[in-house]
Formats: structure tokens, sequence, C-alpha cells
């Protein structure tokens, strides 16, 4: 092995000096939000919304942080547009970096699992199943091209609600959509085993 490829033990006056930077790091945190904090309570109502709708354009993960936190009820045309937007965000591959663990948005997997359920409530299921089919297919490219699948867990998350409600609705339904949802899937076993008694419930 060559020298450069040596690992060595950090020393204590590296390790020190890790914990100090990770201290300072904490310091400059609380001191960057007492500074916000005391800057918004300067505001009037209106500005302050103001602010809010700039950052909500500015990037769509502050928009879902607030729909989420107000719990805004949208259509669900709109559901299906924003979850759409937020699918092409997450599944997002680096064609750069095939077979490593490139960078994703796991706000957007959120905003996925959110959206997907939201129109399982409002009983868009139609929606819902036409666009876990396209998400299934996306999801599983990225975890395709990925070094260690890290993403499996997420994508699953947001599936499954997708999943207890076609399992609950018409046997024969749910068998085709199943059928197109593993044939969608790339790398063969993402939900496979939920989607797999799908089809078993069809049959009988």
């Amino acid at each position: 092995m060559a020298r450069s490829e040596r690992s060595y033990p950090p020393s204590d006056a590296q390790i020190r000096r890790w914990e100090e930077e990770a201290e300072a790091k904490r310091a400059f945190d609380v001191q960057r939000s007492v500074l916000i904090e005391a800057a918004l309570r300067k505001l009037k109502k209106d500005e302050l919304v103001d602010l809010l709708m700039s950052l909500d354009t500015y990037d769509p993960s502050v928009r879902w942080s607030i729909e989420a936190e107000l719990q805004v009820l949208k259509p669900v045309d709109l559901v299906a547009h924003d979850l759409r937007h937020a699918i092409d965000i997450a599944t997002r591959v680096d064609e750069r970096r095939l077979n490593d663990n490139f960078d994703c948005s796991w706000q957007a997997y959120e905003e996925i699992a959110r959206a997907l359920e939201m129109l399982v409530k409002q009983g868009a299921m139609e929606s819902a199943k036409e666009i876990a089919i396209e998400f299934m297919g996306k999801a599983s490219y990225q975890v395709e091209c990925s070094d260690e699948g890290m993403m499996v867990e997420e994508v699953e998350t947001c599936l499954k609600p997708v999943i207890r409600a076609v399992k609950a609705g018409d046997a024969g339904s749910a068998k085709s959509w199943a059928t197109m949802m593993l044939a969608a899937d790339r790398v063969g076993f993402i939900c496979e085993e939920e989607l797999v008694s799908l089809i078993g419930k069809g049959t009988k």
C-alpha cells in the first residue's frame, strides 16, 4: 500500500479543532437566528406576508414548508401539478456520477409523500395512481443509477399510502395498476411484496 493511501487516526489536536469548529458553528447558528428573529419582529404584517411570498417563488422547498405548516388545502389539479414538479426535483440524476451516492432532495421526497397522501384523502385515486406509476419509473431509475440506493426507503414511504388505498378498492383495477407499477420499476424490488399481493388479490 502506498504511503498516501494509508489511513491514520486523527490526533488529539485535530479532534479538539473539530470540536471547536462544531461549537463555533452552533454559536453562529444561534446568533444568526436571534438576529433574524429580531428583524422579523420589526416588520408589519403585510411586510411579513410579502417577504414569505417572495421566498416562496425563490425556492420551492420554502413553499412546501409554508403549505405544510399552514395545512393549505389545494384543488386536485394544483396538487397534481405541484406533485409532478416535486417528482422532477426529487428524482434528478447526475449523469456524470452514475453508480455514485449523488445528492438528491430529501425535502422533495417529503413533499411527494405529502402530496400523494393528499390526493388519496381527496378521493382523487385516478390521479394518484397515474402519478404513482410515473414516480415509480423515475425514482427507480434514480435508484438504479445510484451506488447504494439510499433513496429506496423514501420512495416506498411515498408510495405506500397509494398502495393501501388501491388495496381497499376494486380487486380487478388493483391487479391492473399493480402490474403497471411492477413494470415501471427498473430495479425490481420497490414495494415488490405489497404490489405482488395486489395482483394476487385481483386473481381471487
